[in-house]
């Protein structure tokens, strides 16, 4: 762990002192009533808005991967109107999610807006209005997050960040090109994702995602492995700068699961040195989030599991493990695609 891993450690974990940011807003009562008599799609993307706008942009000079919740409160019950008459599992909007991060990451706001733009057009020619609709609803969503990533950028430049003033003035609005581009704009979207009211919201398989611009980087002399073991440390601290505001049965019940090997469609393996750094980074940082979840299977190398076991005897009751024999025929055999 360098020194600045321990100082941005000591200072979001142990001594939690990005606490002082928080403040609880009074939401106008006659905007919370109007959500209740929107459509579900519409009111989710006006409530995210809401609290988005809401947001005080936090820069920290030592910190790369930016944005702190000083919202602590999200109105959700003013959403309740939408759940009449329907059985919901757990809290919150949606729960229990792994969403495809690579349809942003791939694009960028940007792109992904002109698409959804042309969509809703070609809906309106056909009649479709409902369609055109939620995808409006979508867009929605794509502008608040941006207007909080102009604001941070700004304060960025403000507090002399110079390295989050050039990320952000990159992503999210295009697709990130280095590895460092790519983990700030996964926080854009997870720190979103959280900030609408869904719960247990998963990584996904990071080392899958993440790995062609980690070994672009490394081809290129952008990092080195211990440079890029710095930005993972970094990267995985901010899951646990608003533990306390994520809900779950128990403390640290907040589903914040990341995945690491297996194999891939074709049967073959794909635990990497990304892989490898993860474990690495998890068992050095002692921290609780992001939970490691370790695919495996009869042809996985013993230095896995030897890694695995290292972050065993850390305490933290990860990683767990999951078995691609037996899981992966299950799944086919309930009708799962490949």
């Amino acid at each position: 762990m360098t020194e600045r891993i321990a100082v941005l450690k000591k200072f979001f974990v142990e001594e939690k002192q990005h606490l002082a940011f928080r403040s609880h807003i009074d939401y106008s009562h006659c905007h919370l009533a109007a959500l209740g008599e929107m459509k579900n799609h519409r009111a989710v993307a006006t409530l995210l808005t809401m609290v988005l706008q809401e947001e005080k942009p936090r820069v920290f000079p030592f910190e790369r991967i930016p944005f702190l919740r000083s919202v602590e409160n999200i109105p959700m019950h003013a959403l309740e109107p939408l759940f009449e008459g329907h059985r919901r599992h757990e809290q919150g909007v949606l729960n229990n999610i792994c969403v495809d991060y690579t349809y942003l990451l791939d694009r960028g706001f940007d792109c992904a807006e002109r698409e959804l733009t042309e969509q809703i057009e070609q809906y309106r020619m056909c009649g479709n209005v409902e369609r055109a609709d939620y995808l409006q609803s979508a867009c929605m969503v794509l502008r608040a997050i941006l207007d909080l990533c102009d604001r941070y950028r700004e304060e960025a430049k403000a507090v002399g960040n110079r390295e989050v003033y050039e990320i952000l003035g990159i992503v999210p609005r295009n697709a990130p090109t280095s590895f460092a581009q790519a983990l700030v704009f996964f926080r854009i979207l997870h720190f979103a994702m959280w900030a609408s009211g869904s719960n247990h919201n998963t990584v996904g398989r990071f080392d899958l995602f993440m790995k062609p611009y980690f070994e672009k980087d490394l081809a290129t002399g952008v990092l080195t492995e211990e440079s890029a073991l710095e930005w993972i440390e970094e990267f995985f601290l901010t899951f646990n700068r608003d533990t306390d505001l994520y809900f779950g049965v128990q403390r640290g019940d907040n589903g914040q699961s990341l995945v690491l090997g297996g194999v891939d469609s074709e049967g073959k393996q794909v635990f990497s040195q990304l892989s490898e750094l993860c474990l690495t980074a998890s068992a050095e940082l002692g921290v609780i989030d992001p939970k490691i979840n370790l695919r495996v299977d009869r042809n996985t190398p013993d230095r896995v599991y030897e890694l695995g076991t290292v972050l065993t005897k850390k305490g933290l009751g990860f990683p767990q493990y999951s078995n691609d024999d037996v899981i992966i025929p299950e799944m086919l055999r309930w009708g799962y695609a490949l």
